[in-house]
């Protein structure tokens, strides 16, 4: 076996950052994006809320952290920290007391309900589309074990898809069921099978998502969004295949590999050269120069490619007016910039192969220090390693 070119085994993290061990020079480091909270499971198995580009080591599991790369998420089950809410709705004796004991989080926050006898049960109502997956999902824990708790996929007054009957512990267990709607008008609900007994249980982190796993925990208010996971890198330089290697030692091999460096030429503008002008761009002094009058093109060929993932990188100046970066000239993925400043964007290409600065006709400014590099992206899951050689 060829020594790796790059191996990633997560460890080291910050915000916009994950750690390569080799090279351990900071040139095989991948950039990390992601807009928003998300969750992740501790070392000590406790549920822990990271900010807006924090990368999450999440040991689910694992007797080590692995990368937790995930896809957009949206978690339909409302106020999932509070059963004592209005949107929860309760029926036949079904009562709920808020913040009784310790949750998954490590916070005294999880609430008790007490079924009594009948068909007691607790619903959160929410609009689903009709014969299509989803994946229900939530923290419970009996008051002593051994309560029966059906989740199931139905409203307030009962009519939707059946579920599964679980046998709770007195422990923390994320118990999940996948099912395919049946109507418009579904949520996630707990019933007690018993019509003569009573039970008492401890709920936390309800979730219904789309889709037939269940995602990490999306904690709600009101239907809340988690925004998917981004994590990229250029690959050195001659390599030919890329393993990635997840939690339950399964593997995926890429042989496809984005093409080694700079993909931009006299992206400093040192020369009048290599870019193509439109009407009222100009090339001198080390910038590109836009005057005001016309919006247009300032845009070069870079063999970009439809559907792979590019970093962009531009030093603006604005005087006034907006100037756009479009990963594909004429396409549909683009970003505008209104003020000054240096700029990195990671999008999927659209549209053809260039690279294309279009300025809006109040446009007064230059754009320096252009960069553009195919980017390979981390496949979703639980990441043990990345190996590149």
């Amino acid at each position: 076996m060829s020594n790796p070119k790059l191996a990633l085994i997560p460890s080291g993290q910050k915000a916009t950052k994950v750690y390569s061990v080799l090279p351990n020079n900071g040139t095989g480091d991948f950039t990390f994006a992601r807009t928003g909270d998300a969750t992740r499971v501790r070392k000590d198995g406790l549920i822990e809320t990271v900010a807006t580009d924090i990368p999450r080591l999440d040991w689910l599991n694992s007797d080590c952290p692995n990368l937790l790369i995930e896809a957009q998420a949206t978690n339909l089950t409302t106020h999932n920290q509070d059963l004592t809410n209005a949107d929860w709705i309760k029926f036949n004796n079904a009562t709920v007391t808020a913040n009784q004991i310790i949750s998954p989080s490590g916070e005294y926050n999880a609430d008790k309900i007490l079924f009594g006898t009948g068909i007691s049960l607790v619903t959160n109502n929410a609009t689903v589309t009709n014969s299509a997956s989803y994946v229900l999902s939530i923290y419970l824990k009996g008051d002593v074990g051994g309560e029966q708790i059906q989740l199931d996929f139905r409203n307030h007054i009962s009519e939707g898809v059946s579920g599964t009957l679980f046998t709770l512990t007195n422990q923390w267990v994320r118990y999940s069921v996948s099912l395919t709607s049946n109507q418009t008008a579904l949520g996630l609900q707990l019933r007690t099978p018993s019509l003569t007994e009573s039970q008492t249980i401890y709920a936390w982190g309800g979730q219904l998502e789309t889709g037939t796993t269940a995602s990490s925990v999306i904690l709600t208010t009101g239907s809340t969004t988690r925004n998917a996971d981004v994590c990229v890198v250029n690959p050195p330089s001659g390599v030919v295949s890329i393993t990635e290697t997840y939690s339950d030692n399964t593997t995926n091999v890429i042989t496809t590999i984005p093409v080694n460096g700079e993909l931009v030429t006299n992206g400093d503008f040192a020369t009048d050269s290599d870019w193509t002008k439109g009407t009222g761009w100009t090339i001198s002094g080390g910038s590109a120069v836009a005057a005001a009058g016309s919006a247009s093109y300032l845009n070069q060929d870079v063999s970009g490619q439809s559907g792979k993932k590019y970093m962009v990188k531009i030093d603006v100046v604005r005087t006034a007016g907006s100037v756009f970066v479009f990963f594909g000239q004429y396409g549909s993925t683009f970003v505008t910039m209104t003020s000054s400043g240096s700029y990195t964007f990671i999008n999927d290409w659209t549209a053809n192969s260039n690279i294309g600065i279009y300025k809006a006709a109040n446009f007064v400014g230059s754009v320096d220090n252009v960069s553009v590099k195919e980017l390979y992206q981390i496949n979703n899951g639980r990441i043990k390693k990345v190996i590149m050689i």
